[in-house]
């Protein structure tokens, strides 16, 4: 996966999880926190990335286990990732 395209798959995430949140009548606030938590933990994912070894996908599932649970979501990811 080339890096533009693990961008917008953070992107699509992001958009697709706040109108499916907007739906539901969810506060802003909520929303922003989830939307951060994504953002961040998509730029980790892609940081980490340049590490030798290490290859983390970024796709729709990542995007949105690191939203919702953030740096230990990564860290399970990760774990994962070596084996």
């Amino acid at each position: 996966m080339l890096w533009w395209q693990g961008i917008l798959v953070i992107l699509g995430v992001i958009l697709a999880a706040w109108v499916l949140l907007k739906l539901f009548k969810v506060s802003f606030k909520i929303i922003w926190k989830l939307l951060v938590n994504a953002l961040i933990g998509g730029l980790v994912l892609f940081v980490l990335n340049f590490i030798p070894g290490v290859n983390m996908p970024i796709n729709w599932l990542t995007t949105i286990l690191t939203g919702l649970f953030g740096v230990p979501a990564i860290l399970v990811i990760f774990i994962v990732s070596l084996f």
